[in-house]
């Protein structure tokens, strides 16, 4: 929910209620989710990290939650799409509530993301297979993806091990 605006302008803008998110309210999962989505965004609270909300309490990230989900819902129905893909797990709130929206209005997930071991990745459409590997009778060839042997991992520059 940066300021920097994406091919379709920001997400809010233009936006109105439109009771989207009775999809996602009535599913099987929706306490989970929302407990999910509400203590993923509450880890930028002033208690552990700079801010990037103003959300104070409980019921704050209550009604965030239920705005959000009505946008969500509402553009995911706009733009006709019938898969989302994503290039890690959904664990930061904001791509959590695209995936809990897209997973109640019937869209199928593609899950991407990256393995400690040098050209691996994990490919799953549920985030609860994350870590389950299936054995070796029931094991698929593996799919080659052609890449550069250099990686550029910027993102783990001046990460170090220990205490």
């Amino acid at each position: 929910m940066s300021s920097q605006l994406g091919k379709s302008g920001h997400l809010m803008s233009g936006t109105a209620f439109t009771g989207m998110r009775h999809s996602v309210i009535s599913s099987p999962s929706y306490f989970e989710d929302m407990e999910r989505f509400i203590d993923q965004l509450q880890r930028a609270g002033p208690a552990y990290s700079y801010r990037a909300n103003n959300l104070q309490n409980l019921q704050d990230y209550i009604d965030y939650y239920h705005i959000l989900l009505d946008v969500v819902a509402d553009r995911i129905v706009k733009s006709r799409a019938t898969h989302m893909l994503f290039f890690n797990l959904p664990h930061l709130g904001y791509d959590t509530i695209f995936y809990q929206a897209g997973l109640a209005l019937g869209l199928k997930p593609i899950l991407l993301t990256q393995s400690l071991f040098q050209g691996k990745f994990f490919l799953m459409e549920e985030i609860n297979d994350f870590g389950l590997f299936p054995s070796s009778e029931n094991r698929t060839q593996p799919y080659k993806i052609e890449g550069s042997s250099g990686l550029n991992l910027f993102y783990m520059k001046n990460i170090k091990q220990g205490v």
